[in-house]
């Protein structure tokens, strides 16, 4: 990911030049986008779930037709 790339190099420069308020700020930035990755490949685990859950409710729907159709012959 080159942003990542963007914000080491850019962590490095604040530490060279000891910035720390500005090192502190990409602390608190790196802090965030750790926090919205693990959310999104929550979130994309939770899609898959449902989607799983779908799939099922699919396959249940469909033996209850043919069912109710064997029973209406």
């Amino acid at each position: 990911n080159t942003n990542l790339i963007d914000e080491k190099s850019y962590l490095h420069c604040c530490v060279s030049y000891g910035d720390d308020h500005n090192m502190e700020s990409m602390k608190t930035i790196s802090t965030y986008v750790e926090t919205l990755q693990l959310l999104e490949s929550s979130l994309k685990s939770v899609e898959v779930e449902i989607s799983v859950l779908l799939d099922m409710k699919e396959q249940l729907l469909s033996e209850e037709l043919q069912t109710a159709r064997a029973n209406v012959r």
